[in-house]
């Protein structure tokens, strides 16, 4: 299960959710996005926060170039495939109510190493974010194949 591309753990309220695909810089895959959509689904029942990181120190590089180019070799059909199961994981982010989703990543924030953070205002702005992106995902899946 160390090998799975997305691992969950509960300790007490708090539910953990690892990206784990760090030799790829937790880059998402059809399959990852997926298990993120589980996990958190998950999560949700069992926890009060739910704390999404990245293993092996990046939190997620994006989509995964070599899976985008594989899939997009396969038509648009399977490159829609990523965007979809991305675009219910962020669903579903957006569909938790009883839990809080942060971020937690190795970063520079306001000039000041951090190794954790959960701040108010950066959250938002990351949701925010996400919001937008799920918004384009939809636009996109949408319009009409080229």
């Amino acid at each position: 299960m160390a090998d799975a591309p997305v691992l969950t753990t509960v300790d007490g309220p708090v539910g953990w959710l690892t990206l784990n695909r760090p030799e790829a810089m937790n880059a998402v895959t059809v399959e990852l996005a997926r298990e993120l959509e589980a996990g958190l689904r998950r999560l949700a029942g069992e926890a009060a926060v739910i704390v999404i990181r990245g293993a092996g120190g990046n939190f997620s590089a994006g989509g995964d170039v070599a899976e985008v180019d594989r899939l997009r070799g396969e038509g648009p059909a399977a490159l829609a495939e990523l965007f979809e199961a991305f675009g219910r994981a962020l669903a579903t982010i957006a569909e938790i109510n009883n839990a809080l989703c942060a971020a937690r990543c190795s970063t520079q924030l306001a000039g000041m190493e951090t190794e954790e953070f959960v701040v108010r205002e950066l959250l938002l702005t990351t949701l925010q974010q996400i919001d937008r992106a799920a918004e384009a995902i939809r636009r996109l899946a949408a319009s009409p194949s080229r």
